[in-house]
Formats: C-alpha cells, sequence, structure tokens
C-alpha cells in the first residue's frame, strides 16, 4: 500500500466550489472510508479590507499501487 496526497486551493469567492472537487476527487479514485486516512482543512486571511481568505484541502488516502 502507498500513501498519497492531494492538496486542493481556492480563494474567497471559490469557497464552495473546494468543496465539489474534493468530493469529485474521492469519487473519482474511489477513495472510501477504508482507504481515506485524513482531510486536512485550513483558511488563511491574506487581506483584511477588502477580506481576502485562501481555503485549502489536503486529502491524505491509501491506494494499492
Amino acid at each position: 500500500m502507498k500513501i498519497k496526497t492531494k492538496q486542493f486551493i481556492a480563494g474567497t469567492q471559490d469557497r464552495f466550489e473546494l468543496d465539489e472537487r474534493l468530493n469529485q476527487f474521492l469519487d473519482e479514485h474511489k477513495i472510501t472510508i477504508d482507504t481515506l486516512i485524513d482531510i486536512k482543512y485550513s483558511t488563511t486571511t491574506i487581506s483584511v479590507e477588502p477580506e481576502v481568505f485562501v481555503y485549502s484541502a489536503l486529502i491524505i488516502y491509501q491506494t494499492e499501487n
């Protein structure tokens, strides 16, 4: 078994798109509760006026190859 990672990054306006892309990746790669190790979310503020955030999600999972 190999451990792999995949990171997704989105800006303030694309926050909900991040979840959609994450779910699509899980489905396409057939990642299940048995092969998923963790999902780490983080938010970073890069500007206060106007408010600008960067959202990221890191998927850690196992594969056969």
